[in-house]
């Protein structure tokens, strides 16, 4: 009988197949294109990695109470769990969700399941395909039970962290685990378009080519933006392009696509009231790029430009070096911001320190950053990241030169919007007063929505003008 069964063999899912079976574990696997079983199988398979071609033998072949693993697209989830294992499965049984899912469907599919007796988890697997392979980040929640009972494979083939322990921790329950990398995916879409963002500024205000830049981000990499983010730029400038001459970034169309994680993870900020303007100007600036015939019509406008002198690109260097430092800050800031309103929302049980500490191995993520995000959890998870004075430190010395590269890009007419809101979020925390007032009034004005006063206690409105 095998350990665990995997459901889905798509390239997350089939690398996961195998990171489970190398360290040791017998598995059973199914694909509902009976080819792709037999290929992988033929492959990789051997007499503890065993394909199906029925699912019910699939079911039967696993160990009781069975385990579980489903990695299909979030659409088809809900076809696998009500069609084609409903009546296969028996109480006790569980299921681990593992794709990209919205932490609503997941709660929703973890009662349906409840109340057959069957444990469900959803499971956020973050650091793609090579992740999948080597070791991921993993983000389960969910059923405590379910958890149990697949920890000690979950522990076997996590990465891990900077201390060698397993990236992943029972996150709370119910859709706790997707929520997790929901956020995590925002981050990601943020940090990945700050990325952008300051390649931009080093690129055609700085006037770096693509050796000059590899050469940059290898130095950044060597210090506080030390990341995998920031080590694969490294890479992708130095590619050379195999069809033509040059380098193969700039024969790549700029418009990006996007799966809807990034999305979400806005849609919830705004739900729950809380800014989150890095990842939505990273959404946006993802949206806008997919206008590329407009852009490229408009794009002949005789823009201003900017060229620095040559003395002068080191320094700037450095001020993008602190911006993108600060920056990352903020959209970490952000995150978590969001991580604990949800957490006064649906009380999920979430624990911001385990959550920093499993993101520091195997994830997209992944950041030198996060180790010290860890300690200062441990501390209190109730704060603002900002409230720190070891964030503090890091953040506010950042400022200036920070606000003299986006000027400088504005003299370019770059689009900058991450790196303009992150710095905004900052301005924005640590100013008492804010012109909100005026936002009231105008409110209270034209549809006698009221307001509060500094100075005494209720509620108020003002016939303006009278």
């Amino acid at each position: 009988m095998s350990n665990i069964g995997l459901l889905g063999l798509g390239v997350m899912g089939r690398n996961l197949a195998r990171n489970i079976h190398s360290r040791g574990f017998k598995v059973s696997v199914y694909n509902r294109t009976v080819q792709r079983t037999t290929d992988f199988v033929e492959e990789f398979g051997d007499e503890t990695l065993v394909g199906f071609a029925d699912l019910k033998e699939f079911v039967q072949s696993i160990e009781r109470p069975r385990k579980i693993i489903i990695m299909v697209p979030s659409d088809a989830v809900d076809a696998v769990l009500d069609e084609e294992l409903n009546g296969l499965l028996e109480e006790g049984d569980m299921i681990m969700d593992g794709g990209n899912s919205y932490y609503k469907e997941t709660v929703a599919r973890e009662v349906r399941l409840n109340a057959k007796g069957i444990g469900f988890l959803g499971c956020g697997i973050s650091g793609g395909e090579e992740g999948a392979l080597k070791g991921p980040s993993l983000m389960p929640g969910g059923s405590k039970m379910a958890y149990d009972a697949f920890a000690p494979i979950l522990e076997k083939i996590a990465a891990k962290d900077f201390n060698g322990e397993a990236c992943v921790a029972y996150m709370g329950k119910g859709g706790a685990g997707h929520y997790v990398k929901m956020v995590h995916n925002g981050i990601e879409y943020g940090d990945m378009q700050l990325l952008a963002e300051a390649y931009t500024l080093l690129r055609f205000v700085g006037g770096l080519d693509m050796a000059d830049l590899a050469a940059t981000f290898a130095s950044y990499n060597q210090g506080r933006l030390a990341s995998f983010l920031v080590e694969i730029l490294v890479t992708i400038f130095n590619q050379k392009d195999e069809k033509t001459a040059g380098y193969l970034l700039d024969k790549i169309l700029d418009s990006a696509g996007q799966k809807g994680t990034g999305r979400w993870t806005a849609m919830e900020a705004l739900e729950l009231g809380i800014p989150l303007g890095t990842v939505m100007e990273a959404v946006n600036a993802r949206n806008l790029s997919a206008f590329k015939d407009l852009r490229s019509r408009l794009g002949k406008a005789n823009l201003a430009k900017v060229s620095l002198p040559l003395a002068e690109v080191d320094q700037f260097k450095v001020g993008v070096e602190a911006a993108l430092f600060g920056a990352k800050i903020s959209a970490y800031a952000q995150g978590f911001m969001l991580l604990q309103a949800a957490e006064k929302e649906y009380g999920f049980g979430l624990n911001l320190a385990e959550i920093s500490r499993i993101w520091q191995g195997g994830c997209i993520i992944r950041a030198e950053l996060l180790q010290l995000f860890t300690i200062l959890w441990q501390k209190d998870q109730t704060k603002h990241l900002f409230e720190f004075a070891e964030i503090q430190a890091d953040l506010l010395p950042t400022l200036d030169l920070w606000q003299e590269a986006l000027a400088l890009g504005g003299k370019d007419r770059l689009p900058l919007a991450a790196m303009a809101s992150s710095l905004n979020y900052v301005y924005g925390i640590f100013k008492e007063t804010s012109s909100a007032n005026l936002i009231q009034a105008m409110r209270d004005f034209f549809g006698a929505h009221t307001y509060k006063r500094t100075d005494l206690e209720g509620t108020f409105h003002t016939e303006w003008g009278a």
